[in-house]
């Protein structure tokens, strides 16, 4: 009887012939488990492929009707991550998604981001090493909370009653080299996008009212663009520049960028670009002007160099040609590129001179051992003003040596206007000072009461004219320098000083005495020291730092110091004013002499 049983299956029994076929050796284990424990298991395998079998149609079921919902019940949008939407989106997520107690899905990094905002006010612990007081910044960053962002994969928020799917990935590419680039898509229930554009609204609103001023840096990778960082924008009023000049900069840029603009170029037949020349010795200030205005404007700032060796005219071009429509291109140091026509490239390799001289003895060339570009100058133009030319953007050129430039790259059209740079001037020492040593508890540091950041049209505040109803003095034109620094320099004598001679105690905060205490009328004049990092700052208007930086200015020779070097002295001296005064005598002879020998080491006071 038991042989008949094992041979024909039941109505609810899988044939032994087909889980034979789904589980080789099937009828062996069946037969010794029956002869062993007198137990047949056909029917518990038979419930359990018919289980696994419904899962699976139902699995199928759910698949084919979610696609046949998802292709037309659902709306999405794609953003990747070289768009500034893609910020403002992860930004909304971790303000109002991700610090919900209810998320359960998401990625974390080291929390960094205090550390980067200048604005933030961080408790950093001192550790004394003789009579130093050294910060410790391994513990602040130890008890900083990490940092969270969406997790790859999909997640679910509610968003005004409506349920949102964020599906973040990465997508891959090549181009040359390998690249990774993360891409998010924003889907909803419905037939319409419209919820997600309005979701899309409020983070680009919500991110403007944070008012987090910030700058977006992008780098070329192949024919690509990546975001290298994203900084907080550079205070317009820093920038080091003839206020006149700069005021009519930012003018002539700001009607290129006028929403009308497109249209009157257009309607006139005239390419919609602009471009500009920043030409000056290292040190003016010309990239700050470029970070500045890229702050000042909102745009994103693509930085190109020319110099290397990698880069073809092909990659140029696509380089151009992704920028966004409204961007701000720099390219840096153009004359070090060494792009030029071909007959000039053959002359330079050629031995004779122009005279047909011919170089004598083992002299190396004047290029020679120069980083060339393997960009041609045809290929440049082309690039930058061809037919497949990206309109909308704004072209900034840097430039140590404008006169070395081809008469083509700079003509109109090209170069619609050139902005000198030239070495510091008493008003900017005068400047510079004053924002060294002006508190900024109370919003951003400026030269004067009038001038905000992110104007509309940014103050220019005349210090002449003020120190003039004030009853004070600056030079109107610096002192001249001769060149032997072996002769007494020919200087105005300087104002008093608040401060005690050389080889007299210098208190750490300075108190206003003699000719200057009658200007202190009271307390708010006097400066205002942190206890927390010692340093002296003064209110912007305050006479007492007007006198301090009119003084200064008085140190400063015309035409020798760029204004990076001036603000390098005061940075290493921020947190004394006092200091700054006493020593700036010194440091203008040192540094004097090792630019009259062409040293790049400075002894003494620098040392």
């Amino acid at each position: 009887m038991a042989e008949t049983s094992n041979s024909s299956a039941s109505p609810t029994e899988v044939p032994i012939a087909l889980l034979e076929t789904f589980l080789p050796g099937f009828g062996i284990i069946s037969g010794i488990v029956n002869a062993t424990l007198g137990f047949d298991i056909t029917q518990f395998v038979t419930a359990a492929f018919i289980v696994f079998a419904f899962a699976g149609a139902l699995r199928y079921v759910y698949s084919a009707t979610w696609d046949f919902f998802s292709r037309w019940y659902t709306a999405s949008i794609t953003i990747d991550d070289c768009e500034r939407l893609y910020d403002d989106v992860m930004s909304y997520m971790r303000i109002h998604v991700l610090s919900s107690e209810r998320a359960r899905s998401m990625k974390a990094q080291d929390g960094s981001a205090g550390l980067e905002n200048p604005h933030s006010e961080i408790e950093v612990p001192k550790t004394e090493y003789g009579p130093l007081m050294l910060f410790n910044y391994a513990f602040v960053e130890a008890n900083m909370p990490p940092e969270y962002s969406p997790a790859y994969g999909v997640n679910r928020f509610w968003h005004k009653g409506r349920l949102f799917f964020i599906d973040r990935y990465a997508v891959e590419w090549s181009d040359g080299e390998k690249s990774r680039d993360d891409r998010i898509e924003i889907t909803c229930y419905g037939r319409s996008t419209q919820p997600i554009k309005d979701f899309l609204t409020e983070c680009k609103r919500e991110s403007a009212e944070r008012a987090e001023y910030k700058t977006t840096i992008r780098t070329p990778s192949g024919r690509h663009w990546d975001k290298l960082a994203t900084r907080a924008s550079r205070p317009w009023e820093t920038v080091c520049l003839d206020a006149k000049l700069k005021e009519e900069f930012l003018e002539d840029v700001c009607e290129f960028l006028d929403p009308v603009a497109p249209r009157f170029y257009a309607r006139r037949g005239i390419p919609y670009r602009r471009g500009y020349l920043f030409y000056g010795p290292p040190g003016t200030g010309k990239s700050s002007l470029a970070i500045a205005l890229a702050g000042i404007v909102g745009l994103d700032l693509y930085t190109l160099s020319l110099v290397d060796e990698d880069m073809n005219d092909g990659d140029l071009a696509a380089l151009l040609s992704n920028v966004s429509s409204r961007c701000i291109v720099l390219v840096e140091d153009i004359d070090a590129a060494g792009i030029k026509r071909p007959d000039e490239l053959e002359d330079d390799t050629a031995g004779p001179d122009k005279k047909g001289k011919k170089n004598k003895g083992n002299k190396p060339a004047k290029n020679e051992g120069k980083k060339k570009s393997s960009i041609t100058l045809s290929g440049l133009l082309n690039a930058l003003d061809g037919v497949g030319s990206q309109e909308g953007r704004v072209l900034l050129m840097t430039t140590n040596n404008p006169e070395s430039l081809d008469k083509a790259l700079v003509r109109p059209g090209r170069i619609d206007m050139q902005v000198p740079f030239s070495y510091a001037t008493p008003q900017q020492a005068v400047d510079i000072f004053v924002r060294m040593y002006s508190k900024d508890d109370d919003g951003p540091i400026t030269t004067g009461k009038n001038e905000r950041r992110h104007s509309a049209k940014p103050g220019v505040i005349d210090l002449n004219k003020q120190n003039a109803e004030k009853g004070l003095s600056i030079p109107t034109t610096a002192p001249s320098v001769p060149k032997s620094t072996n002769a007494p320099l020919d200087l105005p004598t300087p104002p008093p000083s608040p401060f005690p001679p050389k080889g007299q105690s210098t208190p750490a905060d300075p108190t206003p005495s003699g000719s200057t205490a009658s200007l202190v009328s009271s307390t708010s004049e006097q400066p205002s020291t942190r206890q927390t990092t010692k340093f002296t700052l003064y209110d912007p208007d305050s006479p007492v730092l007007q006198q301090m930086a009119s003084e200064f200015a008085t140190y400063i020779p015309q035409g020798k110091f760029t204004p990076a070097e001036v603000q390098g002295y005061l940075l290493r001296r921020r947190k004394s004013p006092g200091k700054a005064l006493e020593e700036a005598e010194a440091w203008r002879e040192e540094l004097l002499a090792a630019k009259e020998a062409g040293k790049n080491v400075i002894a003494g006071i620098e040392g």
